[in-house]
């Protein structure tokens, strides 16, 4: 394989990693608008909070503080989006130089993994703004 379709092939892959990870878009009113009211009660979703809540209790009990205490996705993060935990299904949890760090999706292991010094300091930069959003 040439170094110029090598080149693409891990663009490809890349970006396609980070697909998962994009902060995703509100509805917007044309998406949710419906002329039968039975339709529309049925076709809305629970409430991104409600969904958030069950993600985090499908973690083990004692992991459920910690990603709590985390809130966000460091890899997410350090690519400029808030993405919950929780806001893509259970988190992930990893462990970078023997500290647990929880991530948005499988998508953002290898990344974390890539640069464990950065996500952690991601992971305490996020865990300190959680804890003064909660004054």
């Amino acid at each position: 394989m040439s170094s110029r379709s090598c080149f693409w092939s891990v663009a490809l892959v890349s970006s396609l990693m980070f697909a998962g990870c994009a902060k995703p878009t509100a509805p917007t009113a044309a998406d949710t608008a419906s002329s039968d009211s039975a339709t529309t009660a049925e076709s809305t979703s629970a409430e991104p909070d409600d969904e958030v809540a069950k993600a985090i209790a499908e973690l083990p009990e004692a992991e459920r503080a910690a990603a709590l205490a985390q809130k966000w996705c460091p890899v997410a993060a350090m690519d400029g989006h808030d993405n919950l935990l929780g806001s893509m299904g259970m988190p992930h949890k990893v462990t970078l130089n023997g500290k647990d760090v929880y991530l948005c999706c499988e998508g953002c292991v290898a990344t974390a993994e890539k640069d464990p010094a950065a996500t952690l300091g991601k992971v305490e930069e996020l865990t300190q703004r959680a804890a003064t959003e909660k004054k």
